[in-house]
């Protein structure tokens, strides 16, 4: 496999802060729910973000590690030139990994040969989500949502998900507990401004046995009913103990806006019943009519996927805490247990990075791990390299323009000392800055990923790198596809099992470049 030489990180730096370590930290449990009667917790990586916390992080990979993750090499790859992007993250079970790509196919994928097991078309479908699994079957939905078995490949179920004059909606990728699969329901990139008018953004339950609707919840409420937009493109997180799940929303189409927008949203799962929200931006209106708005001004919702994360602090307290990054570059933490809305504030606020309307700021999924917060962040550099919103590099949506002058900003961040003394008006505490580097790259949905001292991070420039968690130092970087000289673009996450490395390459930006899933694992000695 070759490399790209033209950027390689040298061109990335680190910034290191001496700071004591973290107060002792660590998570509740590994946020499985062992009497689920999915059967989820015996997966090794059944859902997108590992497990119902989204903390991403893998607690038994011990093969990879800092000092031997540079001898990876791929081990199979169903890449060719007539394939198409996979921006799906494999999800892993039982030896098997499943992904979806963007013409609807949905293949089983023999982890250790690479054989397909199995592979099926559903017409009509752009997967650009990734499948959950259960232990008998695998879920996964665009306009639909199917059930599929796991060993054979049989359509079990579908449901349709548009309501009546709907075009363009895609469901975010689900969540299961419970019997019940929790999904949003957001607006393709294709959707024009009469479909933004007919679109009610909402979170839908549905009976995993049957396919049949538990439950709904319109985040596009307004005092009219008027349909005013409010995408839910998130994966949520899953509190059993209280009963909630939290989910991240997108901006306003209209100018009657929700109080449910740009939000993160408390909800009983079992009843589809709001418990509280909190806006991180009012009245944030975009809609395709409006074109030439200031870079950073609109369009600043969630895209990420909500972590859930406890700490026990210096008095032996323990607080469990829920937190998500949204474009405008903030992070924001919260206590899971709220009252009333009125009261409802996050305990502490930080400003990762410079917002971003359509791209850039906080999209990608932060990851947790023995007590410490991971957040990656993109912005665009100018001339003089200052940080300025992703929108500049987007005006003509040309992804050399990325390649050249976007940048990744990645923190290491002690939990504890977070929310031990919180500081005001997006200020970042000192001595809770364990590192920061910066590279060349991009993100959008490329989640970070934790195994064994070691966080994986991709990039829309064509890259997959890994940094030792204990001091933010780069120690592998890799282009694990090239066509016409170029690095095949990344939106997929990294799934890590067994000493494998699973992702999907390809982008909806450029889904006719060749796309499809790559693994990586040590040679044998």
């Amino acid at each position: 496999m070759k490399k790209k030489t033209i950027l390689h990180s040298c061109l990335a730096f680190l910034t290191l802060v001496s700071v004591s370590q973290p107060l002792f930290a660590k998570e509740a449990c590994d946020f499985f729910y062992k009497k689920d009667a999915g059967g989820i917790s015996k997966l090794e990586w059944p859902l997108i973000g590992k497990n119902h916390g989204n903390t991403r992080a893998t607690l038994k990979e011990d093969k990879i590690n800092s000092e031997n993750v540079s001898n990876l090499l791929p081990k199979w790859t169903n890449i060719s030139e007539n394939s198409v992007a996979v921006t799906s993250q494999p999800t892993v079970a039982n030896g098997i990994a499943y992904f979806a790509d963007l013409n609807g196919n949905v293949y089983a994928i023999n982890c250790e040969t690479g054989n397909t097991l199995w592979q099926i078309t559903l017409p009509e479908q752009t997967f650009s989500t990734s499948p959950i699994l259960t232990d008998k079957d695998l879920f996964i939905g665009n306009n639909k949502m199917f059930a599929i078995e796991r060993e054979t490949g049989k359509v079990r179920w579908s449901k349709t998900l548009s309501e009546p004059n709907e075009l363009y909606i895609k469901a975010s990728t689900p969540t299961f507990i419970d019997g019940l699969l929790i999904f949003g329901i957001g607006l393709d990139d294709k959707a024009d401004l009469d479909s933004q008018n007919h679109f009610k953004g909402r979170i839908v339950a549905l009976k995993a046995s049957t396919g049949k609707v538990a439950w709904k919840f319109y985040t596009s409420v307004t005092n009219d009913g008027a349909e005013n937009g409010v995408a839910v493109n998130s994966t949520p997180a899953v509190d059993k103990d209280s009963g909630l799940i939290f989910f991240g929303t997108e901006h306003n189409f209209t100018t009657n806006t929700s109080p449910y927008s740009d939000a993160l949203l408390a909800i009983h799962y079992k009843t589809g019943k709001i418990a509280w929200s909190y806006q991180f931006s009012n009245n944030d209106i975009h809609n395709a009519s409006m074109t030439n708005r200031q870079p950073g001004t609109y369009s600043l919702g969630i895209s990420a996927h909500p972590n859930l994360f406890c700490a026990t602090l210096e008095n032996g307290i323990k607080e469990e805490y829920v937190g998500v990054g949204d474009k405008n570059g903030h992070y924001k933490i919260f206590t899971r247990k709220q009252r009333k809305d009125s009261c409802i504030k996050p305990i502490v606020d930080l400003q990762i990075d410079q917002p971003a309307s359509n791209f850039g700021g906080i999209l990608a999924t932060a990851a947790v791990s023995n007590g410490i917060l991971y957040i990656a962040s993109t912005a665009y550099l100018d001339d003089q390299q200052q940080r300025l919103s992703m929108d500049y590099a987007l005006k003509s949506n040309d992804l050399s323009e990325l390649l050249n002058r976007s940048s990744v900003k990645i923190m290491a961040l002690s939990i504890p000392n977070l929310v031990k003394n919180p500081t005001p008006n997006g200020i970042i505490p000192r001595d809770a800055i364990l590192w920061q580097t910066f590279s060349d790259g991009a993100i959008n949905s490329n989640h970070l990923s934790i195994a064994n001292g070691i966080l994986y991070q991709t990039s829309l420039t064509g890259y997959l790198r890994a940094i030792d968690t204990l001091n933010g130092k780069e120690v592998w970087r890799t282009y694990p596809s090239i066509f016409n000289n170029t690095p095949s673009p990344i939106s997929s996450g990294v799934t890590i099992v067994n000493g494998h490395i699973f992702l999907g390459i390809g982008t909806e930006l450029s889904p006719l470049k060749p796309g499809g899933a790559i693994c990586f694992t040590l040679p044998k000695i």
